[in-house]
């Protein structure tokens, strides 16, 4: 078929820019094998990060024991840019429910902090009015502006009502709304009435 060595190499170089070419944000912030192999631009041990909204109430506070940035581009600084976070604790405050509390093992950041992707040990919760709800996942996408969350994996959902079970979640986070997306399986626990 391809007896020339430019054509395999021709061949290989069509294949790279096929596969690498168009890449998401969500894609770019996955971690890859190369994130360890990098030097960081910059770092940041005990690391405490707090946004404010237009009304000046605090809408997100974020810690770490530690952050590092890495500049993908050498002649300054671009959309690609991210940060990596160990043991990152993000509460949010929205503006008409109780925090939300969200905690992992690691965390990356894309060059804004806008878009944050938690994993290995997710824990997320709210003591709202309705009492506890805390959600463990291996992965989590957090669109930090919008206080909404979203993850394909596995979730384990629990409440005062009961624990559920599924695959795949999406969390407005600031307007308590949870919907969860497949193989749902709950376990209800039913409240007792004072009657007398």
């Amino acid at each position: 078929m391809f007896r020339h060595p430019m054509s395999w190499i021709g061949l290989a170089l069509v294949i790279i820019v096929l596969v690498f070419w168009d890449r998401s944000p969500t894609q770019r912030l996955q971690p890859t094998p190369d994130d360890e192999i990098q030097f960081p631009n910059a770092y940041i041990e005990g690391m405490e990060t707090r946004v404010f909204d237009p009304q000046g109430r605090l809408h997100y506070r974020l810690t770490a024991l530690r952050a590092d940035h890495f500049q993908v581009d050498p002649a300054g600084p671009g959309d690609d840019d991210f940060s990596l976070v160990e043991r990152p604790d993000l509460t949010m405050y929205p503006e008409t429910a109780a925090p939300w509390h969200l905690q992992a093992l690691m965390g990356r950041s894309d060059a804004r902090g806008e878009t944050v992707f938690l994993y290995d040990g997710v824990r997320a919760w709210q003591d709202g009015e309705h009492g506890l709800t805390e959600l463990v996942t291996s992965e989590l996408w957090v669109e930090v502006p919008q206080e909404y969350a979203h993850t394909d994996k596995a979730v384990n959902m629990r409440a005062e009502q009961g624990t559920t079970d599924a695959v795949g979640m999406r969390a407005l986070l600031g307007e308590e709304r949870i919907e969860l997306l497949s193989e749902v399986q709950s376990l209800y626990r039913p409240q007792e009435s004072n009657r007398d």
